[in-house]
């Protein structure tokens, strides 16, 4: 099955319409190819929800921006009932590389610059999914990954909700998954618990369940929900780079090696800017959010 992404809350197609995936040539530029062709790349597909915006006129002002970006087939936007009066812009499948070839930063000053807003509201989120094709090369390598995916979010939940900038334990929409690590587990534990994570939330099911600090629901991504909304475009590209580096990270390094990291020396092997500095920045919140 070629690799596909969840665009909105139920939609589990390998494109949204003719949306094409996107990765980037050897010059940067951003450069469209069909799903068939996709492969076990890694894609993201993100949801940005806005809302509570001022004006009618400032909300129409910044759904034509975000509507120039569907016209390129970069985005389409959903009308989310969650939201009081705002909307969500849903990603075409790209990889890290082209979402940090989209001018995310210009649209995002628009919508700012319109009244729209993100982190200051109630209501909205910051969905990041990932193609579960790219987890591994066959069903045990995928399974395995996710559940050191799984082990990580939860082990250190107080680490990710101060970056999410939301308690994951508090989160009526991104609730813990209840994985129950132990630092004991072998490679056979490990898989054996994602398979009982992802059986008990099931598949295409698209009721409460999803709402869980990482979704299983979909069949063809994972969804990682806990992340506070933004328009800031450097607290957005971190959060890329930081689902990014956990799933590289889940999928190159043993099962000791997963049990025995810090925090802050996964931070250091990701090795991104943006998510250096911004968790430079958060470390000192962490104490907030541990029990």
């Amino acid at each position: 099955m070629p690799t596909s992404y969840h665009a909105g809350r139920s939609y589990t197609d390998t494109t949204y319409g003719d949306m094409p995936f996107f990765r980037t040539a050897r010059n940067g530029q951003r450069v469209p190819l069909p799903a068939s062709q996709a492969g076990n790349t890694m894609f993201f597909g993100t949801e940005v929800e806005v809302d509570n915006f001022d004006t009618t006129a400032g909300r129409t002002a910044a759904h034509a921006a975000a509507q120039a970006f569907a016209d390129e087939h970069l985005c389409h936007i959903e009308h989310d009932g969650s939201l009081n009066n705002g909307f969500e812009i849903v990603s075409a499948p790209m990889t890290l590389s082209a979402h940090k070839a989209t001018d995310w930063t210009g649209l995002f000053s628009t919508i700012t610059a319109n009244g729209g807003k993100a982190h200051e509201t109630r209501t909205c989120g910051l969905h990041v999914h990932v193609s579960r094709a790219a987890l591994g090369n066959d069903d045990r390598a995928k399974k395995l990954a996710l559940g050191k995916i799984l082990e990580m979010v939860e082990r250190f939940q107080p680490e990710f909700s101060a970056l999410a900038r939301r308690n994951i334990a508090d989160c009526q929409w991104a609730r813990p998954t209840g994985y129950g690590h132990s630092l004991t587990d072998g490679s056979r534990a490990i898989r054996r618990k994602s398979d009982r994570i992802q059986s008990s939330q099931g598949i295409d099911c698209h009721d409460g369940a999803r709402y869980r600090a990482v979704n299983l629901q979909n069949r063809s991504t994972i969804e990682f929900r806990f992340f506070k909304g933004t328009l800031n475009a450097d607290t957005f590209y971190a959060t890329l780079a930081l689902v990014d580096g956990l799933v590289r990270y889940c999928k190159t390094h043993t099962t000791p090696d997963i049990h025995s990291t810090t925090f802050d020396s996964f931070i250091q092997w990701v090795g991104d800017d943006k998510l250096t500095a911004y968790w430079a920045e958060r470390k000192s919140q962490v104490h907030r959010y541990r029990a």
